[in-house]
This record gives C-alpha cells, structure tokens and sequence, in this order.
C-alpha cells in the first residue's frame, strides 16, 4: 500500500507510511475499507497532524472535537495522531452507518458537510474526490502487484521513480 501511495507522488507519503498500520488497523476496527481512510486523510490534512481548520477541525482526520463523542481536545488529536486516526475512523464509521445508512458516499458527505450534506455540492464533491483517491490507490496496488508477479524489476522502479 505504502509504494502505491508513494508512487503517486502525495505531499507527506512518508508520514502516511509511517502511520500506515494504525490506519489500517483503525479501518479494519471500524469496518471502513482502509484505502478510504488513507485518502480521507490525505483531503483532510495532507498528513499533517498539527493541521486545524478555521471551524475548529484538528489533526490528520479533521475532526472537530465536540462532535467526535470522546473526551479529546485538538490539543491531543494534534499531539497524537494515532488517536486522531481512531477518533476519525470511528466518526467517520458512524457517518457510514448511521446518517448514510451503510451508504459510502452519504456517509463521507456527511463526515465534511453534517446534515446539510444532502444540499451541499461541496460534501457530495468531496466523498468523490475521497473515493476517486481510494480508486486511484487501488489502481495502482494493481500495477505494482503485476509488476512484481512479472518480476520485471525495471518497470517497478519505473512505477516508484526510481
């Protein structure tokens, strides 16, 4: 997954590296495909854990702490990214599932715009920006794994830049 996002060139793929276990772990807690969480992420914050928003959104996840249902501040969703992951892996979850009734798309709206996402372009644009990111991610996972099935190592270091 790692050399996927790293292929494609993202601002702070390293960092994204770096946390690429609790992503996936906090994914696979909370039912939520991890290559979504990755590019929510990726939207969100860049990767950058110290990233906040003029309406009070913090860490990698960008979620605003008085809506997360925890006890946490920005202070330690931006001093600890592993609990901003959680904390936006579980919110997001419950997006999913309950306002986006198990629907993907409405659920990621929501995450970005809350109830008004059904009358906002901009949260039904992001869920398919987050989605399009994952597919991309995905797609290219495809390529590196045919590559290295083929064993032409030339052509995966020519998918990596090397």
């Amino acid at each position: 997954m790692c050399l996927a996002i790293i292929s494609l060139g993202w601002a702070n793929s390293e960092t994204a590296c770096e946390y690429a276990d609790n992503v996936i772990q906090s994914a696979e807690d909370n039912d939520i495909d991890p290559l979504i969480l990755f590019s929510l992420i990726h939207v969100e914050s860049r990767w950058n854990p110290r990233a906040r928003s003029n309406v009070g959104a913090c860490g990698l996840t960008q979620v605003i702490p008085r809506f997360s249902e925890t006890d946490y501040t920005c202070r330690d969703l931006m001093r600890n990214p592993e609990i901003s992951i959680s904390v936006g892996a579980s919110v997001l979850a419950r997006w999913i599932n309950g306002y986006g009734r198990g629907r993907l798309s409405k659920g990621l709206c929501g995450y970005n715009a809350g109830y008004q996402c059904t009358q906002s372009r901009r949260g039904r644009r992001y869920a398919r920006r987050i989605i399009g990111f994952s597919n991309q991610i995905r797609d290219r996972m495809q390529t590196i794994q045919q590559r290295m099935n083929s064993g032409d190592e030339e052509l995966i270091n020519d998918i990596i830049g090397c």
